[in-house]
């Protein structure tokens, strides 16, 4: 309509124009000449406001149109959906872009533009992280070779290999994973390691009462690991980052490539499932994300305690159902979350194993856990910072442990224990039995 406002406003202004009009304008009265010269400055107003409209959606009509690609759902994504996306073929993966692929997750080169966070590989080496269409996952090996196969075959970079490293001082590292002494295989898989001044702890339990639940846990910490170091790698040279979201995108990278495998083995729903944490700190922040169940806790400096992981149970009792879990398709959601770093702040994280052990009745979580903190923080203080040597002993009595119905861990264990190099502050109770065990 603003178009048509020229057509009717032009009489109206010619009929000003014209003498007799004029002539009878000069013996009206004043506040009547007023209003009309009012009327005649709104109606040359609306004209000059319509003819600026027009010209502008004529000007906008010809620019070029360039629609926005949608972005990429995660949500509710079938397992045939995200396999056929990570499965395909080396012509398809080629990335038309000039200035070079955009990496998802997991290293898989995507045609997408990049609507979240990766990692790019060096210029002249393959990426640094485990490609399901472009590489087949070496072969099940256990926890403790596992970060040693990934750094001297998978690692191009070395500077990455310098700086992924299992070795740590007093106060820094210690993780071990068993089988126990029920369990035919164990199914846990823990790797920890550090990455310049990062820390690195991810925790995976294959769900036993499924087919391929160690094939599961170890793709997922296989691919996790690879993914944040990947991530680290890269942005670690750029800028600060939060770990919380490194942690996440491990998660997301272990979920794609869990749903890659199920559809090549033709598992969608039941078997190929599995728990994950992933923790990754800074010197001055802690970041996690989780899916299914086990335990993580900060025990500060002084003892106060932080529960960070809340396990994802079907049902209060029923320890061995779950709510969340990776596989073929995922359920539930992951857990993704940070916590600010103290100074001497005792990080703990393991399987349901280990957690779902440690209270004596359904309802009396946090006390067994806490205790069981108390105990491991008493140690590290005995074993002078040798978190190895505590998180080897720890498992073992656990493994030991009988009642009169037999082996009470009836489970893996699984254990981890990450530090700043930094003792907690002891007791006076706890510094003197320690002198007296140093005397004697």
């Amino acid at each position: 309509m603003t178009y048509l406002l020229p057509l009717f406003a032009a009489p109206a202004i010619m009929s000003l124009l014209d003498p007799a009009t004029l002539i009878d304008f000069l013996y009206l009265s004043q506040s009547v000449r007023v209003g009309l010269w009012v009327m005649c400055l709104a109606v040359l107003l609306l004209v000059w406001l319509s003819l600026v409209a027009l010209i502008a959606t004529v000007f906008l009509h010809t620019l070029p149109t360039n629609p926005r690609r949608p972005e990429r759902e995660t949500s509710s994504v079938s397992s045939r959906e995200i396999a056929s996306d990570l499965g395909r073929n080396e012509e398809d993966q080629r990335s038309p872009h000039p200035e070079g692929p955009c990496l998802e997750p997991g290293g898989l080169e995507s045609s997408r533009p990049c609507a979240y966070m990766s990692f790019l590989p060096d210029t002249n080496c393959s990426p640094v992280s485990f490609v399901p269409a472009r590489r087949t996952l070496p072969p099940i090996v256990d926890s403790n070779v596992l970060l040693d196969l990934l750094v001297s075959q998978y690692l191009c970079s070395e500077g990455d290999k310098r700086k992924v490293s299992a070795a740590s001082g007093k106060w820094e590292l210690g993780f071990a994973s068993l089988k126990g002494n029920v369990r035919t295989e164990n199914q846990d898989y823990c790797i920890g390691y550090t990455y310049g001044d990062y820390q690195i702890v991810i925790v995976a339990d294959g769900l036993g009462g499924l087919t391929y639940g160690r094939e599961a846990s170890f793709i997922a910490s296989w691919v996790a690991t690879l993914s944040a170091i990947g991530t680290l790698s890269v942005l670690s040279q750029n800028y600060i980052f939060n770990p919380e979201r490194v942690a996440a995108e491990a998660v997301r990278a272990a979920s794609l490539s869990l749903a890659a495998e199920g559809d090549k083995m033709n598992v969608f729903t039941e078997g190929l499932r599995t728990t994950l944490i992933v923790v990754v700190t800074s010197p001055f922040i802690i970041g996690y994300s989780y899916i299914g169940d086990g335990g993580g806790c900060v025990v500060r400096r002084f003892g106060d305690t932080i529960h960070f992981l809340v396990p994802q149970k079907a049902y209060k009792g029923i320890p061995n159902i779950l709510a969340a879990s990776l596989g073929p398709s995922i359920q539930g959601a992951p857990v993704t979350g940070s916590i600010v770093r103290a100074p001497g702040d005792l990080i703990v994280i393991g399987t349901d194993g280990v957690f779902d052990r440690l209270e004596d009745r359904i309802d009396s979580f946090p006390e067994g856990t806490d205790r069981f903190l108390a105990e491991l923080r008493k140690a590290t203080i005995d074993h002078r910072g040798d978190f190895q040597a505590v998180v080897n002993r720890v498992l073992r009595e656990m493994a030991d442990f009988r009642d009169a119905s037999g082996y009470v861990c009836d489970d893996n264990l699984t254990l981890a224990m990450l530090g700043d190099g930094k003792g907690p502050v002891a007791s006076k109770s706890e510094s003197e039995l320690h002198e007296a065990d140093s005397s004697s």
